[in-house]
């Protein structure tokens, strides 16, 4: 059920005003990545974003600091010394 919530979620919209829905479709639009190639930091922010997508849009000071609290319990991340 989860994964067909996730195929439909909102992430906001693109610079040429199109709405971005999906996960993955998010990944393709906002990275230039497929899902499966993300970070660890952009899969944060792509949990971030549907929280809010006007509040946390890309590249925003206030994703920035929310994904900067979110990374620690990502398994395979070090935070750059």
């Amino acid at each position: 059920m989860g994964s067909i919530w996730l195929s439909h979620i909102y992430l906001g919209r693109t610079d040429d005003n199109n709405a971005i829905y999906g996960i993955e479709n998010g990944a393709g639009s906002l990275f230039s990545t497929a899902l499966s190639d993300l970070s660890c930091e952009q899969l944060a922010e792509l949990i971030i974003i549907p929280q809010s997508p006007s509040y946390y849009k890309l590249g925003s000071e206030r994703l920035s600091a929310r994904t900067k609290r979110l990374l620690p319990v990502c398994g395979d991340y070090e935070q750059p010394k």
